[in-house]
């Protein structure tokens, strides 16, 4: 029986006269065929997107506890404002508070961001915001599960409760005080006479503190007193205007019109230069009058003579 014959690769390339050898590059190393580079560069290639995907997730996870590392770091350092604006940007990337939130692969921590909030606020003296931080985290449910960071949260939130009353309280005493002194500057200018710069002193009162009793009843007074005086000083334009033209009147011994005129005068002014002027008028027209009568007795006298001489 013939058994066939295998040749090995070096009897094949010695028989057909062909160098079978492995190709060896400089130094001795096998050189790649143009084949293999192609399939290390897709392998390559899809290594790399397979990185950068499995990396994604975590990237996007960190961004918001960046901020919310960057925030503690602030409130440490009593930078409020800073505080205040990395916490607002952790917020609109991770809205839920949480007592164990995975960041980092499998690694959880707490994360109490309007806890967070609400310190900064109370420090930077925003009671009514750090008071509504407070209420939405716990609100949130998240923080009843950190017993450490519910103590945080009732112990600024009793702080700001307190620290509001006393602004409230400081508040007040400041508003009194304004009130008091608009009021005590209007006093004086009113007795200066100047009724509309009172006014104004006492605006600044009643701006702070617009239901004030005593400043409302102030203002009262001086818009009627101011009333008052603008209608005297147009009472007393017209009547010097009526003085005027009354003097005209004498002076052409139109006394009737003068007298007229007069007796506005007095209606608006009584008394003084107007009440002798209208005796003048009046004078004057009772002499017209009884000129008058003469003029006609003497023309009746007249007409009735030449009828008696004919009767005699």
């Amino acid at each position: 029986m013939t058994l066939p014959v295998t040749l090995g690769t070096e009897h094949r390339g010695h028989m057909s006269g062909r160098d079978s050898s492995p190709r060896r590059g400089p130094g001795g190393l096998r050189s790649r065929t143009p084949a293999a580079l192609r399939l290390q560069v897709v392998l390559t290639t899809i290594a790399s997107v397979c990185v950068l995907l499995a990396g994604a997730p975590m990237a996007i996870a960190d961004y918001w506890y960046e901020h919310y590392e960057r925030a503690k770091t602030a409130l440490a350092n009593e930078n409020w404002d800073r505080a205040v604006e990395e916490l607002q940007q952790a917020l609109e990337r991770k809205g839920d508070s949480g007592a164990r939130v995975r960041y980092y692969g499998m690694r959880v921590r707490p994360y109490f961001p309007y806890l967070k909030l609400g310190v900064a606020y109370y420090y930077l003296g925003q009671y009514e915001a750090a008071l509504q931080a407070f209420q939405t985290e716990e609100q949130l449910g998240a923080i009843q599960e950190s017993e450490d960071d519910l103590a945080e949260l009732n112990h600024y939130r009793r702080l700001t409760l307190d620290a509001r009353i006393a602004a409230d309280e400081a508040e007040g005493d400041r508003i009194a005080s304004i009130v008091r002194s608009s009021l005590r500057n209007a006093e004086i200018l009113e007795r200066q006479g100047r009724l509309n710069a009172a006014m104004e002193a006492l605006g600044e009162g009643l701006a702070v503190d617009p239901d004030n009793p005593d400043a409302v009843e102030k203002m009262e007074q001086l818009r009627t007193e101011v009333v008052a005086r603008e209608r005297e000083r147009l009472d007393n334009a017209r009547a010097t205007d009526l003085v005027r033209r009354g003097k005209a009147l004498l002076e052409e011994e139109n006394f009737t019109e003068a007298s007229s005129l007069f007796r506005e005068v007095l209606s608006i002014r009584p008394g003084g230069e107007a009440q002798q002027l209208l005796d003048q008028a009046r004078a004057g027209l009772l002499a017209e009058i009884q000129a008058n009568q003469d003029a006609e007795a003497r023309q009746a006298d007249c007409a009735m003579a030449p009828a008696a001489d004919r009767v005699l």
